[in-house]
């Protein structure tokens, strides 16, 4: 079972604040010290959960290459290898810099109270920050707990998440606060993706793209791809300029194309701002042709 941790932020380039969610009743001096009402963020794809096709570079320094999965590759080199080259994976893949630089949306892992616990260590590390550096995260307020779960099922992996994970990473955020002695008004808002809480779409242009013949027809098709609907609160909580079209009028994504590839961008997130924000994924990839597809990092060095 995968999860993902959402840490609802503010990231790197003008175009991204945080979040002034309409709260129910709680007093959230987080929030209301900014003007902004949208999440704006991005993803931390690869980080406690390897993706081969994203960080296929890293995959192969770990001793993993030949291998298809995290599973394969600790019963392929042993545990002992895997222990040490997943340590360092995650020591260097996201960095404290890289989230001084974006305030971002982290991990990733599969099911088990040992993967669990390296979550709750990751919420306690964040909240940590948030408290002890304010200028610079005055704009995080909420948390998300698990991304793309289950639903409308259950099983051992549902019950899991439902009965054990919930409430004990709850517990450990809300206990971390106590420690650091945040306010009730101030602490941070915990959100399950669901709907009636937070409705998270995920929409990947590159399904609707495929005929087009140039990169404007492109730009001309996302400006048409109204996401609002009756669910809310909801926001698209996975995207990128991913296509699979070829040709001079596509490729590359940079030089005489890059203003063409900003414009793109900007047509999906007008329609994700029309919502309660957005979410790209990601902020890093390794060697994936033309990067700037995926990584919100390399995109934004060579679009502005």
């Amino acid at each position: 079972m995968r999860l993902q941790s959402l840490i609802v932020l503010l990231g790197t380039a003008p175009l991204a604040l945080a979040w002034l969610p309409t709260d129910q009743g709680r007093s959230l001096s987080t929030f209301t010290n900014t003007n902004t009402t949208k999440i704006r963020g991005v993803n931390l794809g690869s980080h406690f959960i390897m993706e081969k096709w994203m960080a296929s570079s890293e995959w192969s320094s770990m001793g993993c290459g030949d291998y298809k999965s995290e599973w394969d590759c600790v019963k392929g080199i042993g545990q002992d290898a895997a222990n040490a080259a997943f340590k360092t994976h995650w020591q260097t893949w996201i960095t404290k810099d890289d989230i001084t630089r974006m305030y971002v949306d982290p991990p990733q892992f599969y099911q088990s109270d040992d993967n669990a616990e390296r979550a709750y260590k990751f919420y306690e590390w964040i909240r940590e920050q948030i408290h002890n550096n304010r200028s610079a995260f005055k704009n995080v307020g909420a948390l998300e707990l698990v991304n793309e779960p289950l639903q409308n099922t259950e099983n051992a992996d549902t019950n899991w998440m439902v009965e054990h994970f919930y409430p004990s990473a709850i517990d450990r955020i809300r206990a971390k606060e106590s420690v650091l002695g945040v306010s009730d008004a101030d602490a941070l808002h915990v959100t399950l993706m669901k709907e009636k809480l937070l409705f998270d779409d995920h929409n990947y242009e590159i399904y609707l793209v495929r005929n087009a013949e140039t990169i404007d027809d492109m730009i001309t098709d996302a400006c048409g791809d109204n996401r609002t609907s009756n669910v809310s609160p909801k926001v698209v909580g996975e995207w990128s300029l991913a296509f699979d079209n070829t040709g001079d009028n596509f490729l590359p994504m940079t030089g005489d194309h890059a203003k063409s590839y900003s414009k793109w961008f900007s047509a999906q997130q007008r329609q994700y701002e029309a919502l309660d924000g957005w979410v790209f994924w990601s902020w890093k990839t390794d060697t994936v042709p033309n990067i700037e597809q995926w990584n919100y990092q390399s995109m934004f060095l060579s679009y502005h």
